[in-house]
């Protein structure tokens, strides 16, 4: 009897696995099914899908503005001469001086027949300038040149200077007196007078020949015992 009872359950046995292994299969794809409910009864959030997104290119960089011409003064070489400034200058003449009336002397042109010349004109040295020779008084009439002392001045006992300019012809005799200073009109004309009458000179002469000239004359008026 014992002999049977074992061996009825050793042949149960694996059919009770089977059913145990479907009964467990049937409780794991339950549960699998079960999942997404649950999750969206617990407030969990579904798997987050991502998907690749194409990064545009960078726009091109914006062109470089153009800058404004600058002018660049070029270096000065040192092998380069300095530009002397242009600037009209007068240069005086360092030939003889030519007055009018004078002589030039000319070289003739070529094919004048006279010869071969430069062409150009030959300043010859000027002349002298005749010289010129200041009248003085006349020493035979030295002693005329005093005028006479006029009276009105004598009594009231004035003395004073007279200078005159007196312009001398060629004779040597006074033409004009002309009145530089006086202390009074007596003096002057007394000084006139006897210029134009008494006054001698041997006159100026230029280049040897007698000419016309102008002298300044002081003459001196003085009381004496006499």
């Amino acid at each position: 009897m014992e002999a049977t009872r074992y061996s009825s359950d050793a042949g149960a046995r694996p059919a009770s696995l089977l059913l145990s292994g479907a009964v467990v299969a049937l409780a794991v794809a339950g549960i699998i099914a079960a999942a997404p409910r649950v999750g969206e009864q617990l407030g969990i959030d579904p798997p987050i899908i991502v998907y690749p997104v194409p990064i545009p290119p960078a726009p091109p960089p914006p062109p470089p503005k153009a800058k404004p011409e600058q002018t660049h003064k070029a270096a000065p070489s040192h092998d380069a001469k300095p530009v002397q400034p242009q600037v009209d200058v007068w240069t005086p003449p360092t030939g003889p001086v030519l007055t009018a009336g004078e002589p030039v002397n000319v070289d003739p042109a070529p094919g004048d027949g006279v010869g071969v010349g430069t062409g150009r004109g030959t300043a010859i040295d000027p002349p002298a300038p005749p010289v010129l020779i200041e009248p003085v008084v006349d020493p035979r009439y030295a002693r005329d040149f005093q005028p006479l002392y006029p009276g009105d001045e004598r009594r009231l006992g004035r003395e004073g200077l007279v200078i005159v300019n007196v312009l001398i012809a060629t004779d040597g005799r006074v033409k004009q007196v002309e009145k530089v200073s006086a202390p009074s009109d007596a003096f002057f004309e007394a000084t006139q007078r006897q210029a134009l009458s008494k006054w001698r000179f041997r006159p100026g002469t230029r280049g040897g020949e007698p000419v016309e000239r102008w002298r300044r004359m002081r003459v001196n008026f003085v009381l004496t015992d006499e």
